[in-house]
């Protein structure tokens, strides 16, 4: 079963703020990478 999602702004600040800790501070693109195709593949 399909579902309309609906990402709030808060939400999707709250999600580049996540990947540029992971990026940045944390140094691992790999984690990044993998949260942003997690992301993809739930939300769409």
């Amino acid at each position: 079963m399909r579902y309309n999602v609906s990402v709030s702004d808060l939400a999707c600040e709250q999600y580049d703020k996540f990947l540029e800790y992971i990026y940045f501070t944390l140094l691992n693109s790999q984690a990044a990478d993998s949260l942003m195709q997690d992301f993809e593949n739930e939300i769409g």
